[in-house]
């Protein structure tokens, strides 16, 4: 909280009009399942996602995708975690949902028009 005051966000956060989504590592093996988790926020600097698992089951960087309307926008996206805690402990402290916020890394230029093209389409301010 102290480091907003001391360093405000270099980049403003946007809410998806409909629901968007984070696919993380979406290049598997034949016949395993990609998980989709929704997105909550996003920004040309990175991103938040709620996912149901434990901390350890995601990878702390890697790869993601954004897909949309069951449409993938953009792939592979490096990122690495900046933040994930306890989403739903208030409300039902057995249940396991959590929140990442991750950080956009070495986004070559198409893929940041790209960025800057959805969330100019699909997104609202706060």
């Amino acid at each position: 909280m102290r480091r907003r005051i001391l360093k405000p966000r270099k980049h403003p956060r946007f809410y998806p009009n409909e629901p968007a989504f984070v696919v993380v590592n979406a290049y598997r093996a034949e016949g395993q399942k990609i998980k989709k988790y929704p997105v909550i926020d996003i920004s040309e600097g990175g991103c938040a996602f709620i996912y149901d698992s434990s901390e350890k089951a995601l990878a702390q960087s890697g790869c993601l995708s954004l897909s949309f309307k069951d449409t993938f926008y953009i792939e592979k996206l490096d990122f690495i975690t900046r933040s994930d805690t306890l989403f739903s402990q208030i409300m039902n402290p057995s249940d396991s949902l959590r929140r990442r916020g991750v950080e956009f890394k070495r986004l070559e230029l198409p893929k940041q028009e790209r960025l800057k093209e959805f969330i100019t389409s699909n997104c609202r301010a706060s």
